[in-house]
């Protein structure tokens, strides 16, 4: 259902009956390689309301009973500022689904003010049944809020979150992630200390359970790594080479005195 707003501008609310959002169905851009097309209802409320098709939705309610929100289900809907709460149902979150998402007023990998009224608030409700987090599927997105993992996490993909911005605050990898994919939160914005509690990231060279940079620098110097601790399982830490720590985490990272420590705050050098 979308409700028009005083502005124009619509809200969309996903009724209860639906469990699925599939592969790009409110996507603004086509992508032909990945066989997506532009949303034919998001065309149509353009067309109406007189406003670039990426600025028509402003506000999203999801169903409590989701359970999967597909591939580029909502690929570069810029305008979004309201609250975005990923149900407890929804069990994997697909590729670029909310690439760009609430990025108006960002052009492109330049920092954002995270307490802008132009970002939305981005929540994980609470016994959430997430396992997966797909390939850049919060890339340059944001929210007003601090960014809290749930707890049922297993996958964050490759640039999952890069070029995030949120209040400065710490991140927590929660217990039961399994695997890292590269430059997962590569020049994300506000993350002032990472904790991981998982110890199933222990090295292993078959199947790579941590890729490269994931939270360091990246050539736009406005978004260089405010990070300077590393709390992790010992297991964990001893597990890996010092080169290996610098290609995952980043040498400003490890050339901080204390920037490794485990999780009772014991540095290690």
């Amino acid at each position: 259902t979308f409700t028009r707003k005083d502005d124009g501008t619509y809200k969309l609310t996903v009724k209860e009956c639906v469990t699925d959002i599939p592969k790009g169905e409110f996507s603004t851009r086509a992508d032909t390689a990945s066989d997506i097309t532009v949303s034919p209802i998001l065309q149509r409320l353009a067309a109406s309301s007189g406003k670039p098709i990426r600025s028509v939705l402003t506000e999203i309610e999801l169903s409590s009973n989701l359970k999967t929100i597909g591939q580029f289900a909502f690929l570069r809907n810029r305008s979004v500022t309201g609250d975005l709460a990923i149900p407890k149902n929804v069990v994997t979150i697909g590729d670029a689904a909310f690439l760009h998402l609430g990025s108006s007023n960002r052009g492109g990998l330049g920092p954002v003010d995270s307490a802008s009224s132009q970002l939305p608030t981005i929540t994980f409700a609470p016994g959430s049944k997430l396992t997966a987090i797909g390939i850049s599927a919060f890339r340059d997105s944001g929210s007003r809020q601090p960014l809290i993992l749930p707890d049922s996490l297993e996958t964050i993909g490759d640039r999952a979150f890069q070029y995030f911005s949120m209040p400065p605050s710490p991140l927590v990898i929660p217990e039961g992630v399994q695997k890292i994919g590269n430059e997962a939160f590569q020049g994300a914005s506000g993350i002032t200390g990472v904790t991981i509690r998982s110890t199933n990231l222990t090295k292993d060279a078959a199947a790579p359970r941590l890729g490269t940079n994931l939270f360091g620098r990246t050539s736009d110097t406005t978004r260089e790594s405010t990070i300077t601790t590393i709390k992790l399982p010992r297991a964990v830490y001893e597990s890996y080479l010092r080169s290996d720590l610098d290609a995952i985490f980043g040498s400003e990272i490890t050339t901080s005195p204390n920037g490794y420590q485990d999780l009772n705050g014991t540095p290690h050098s």
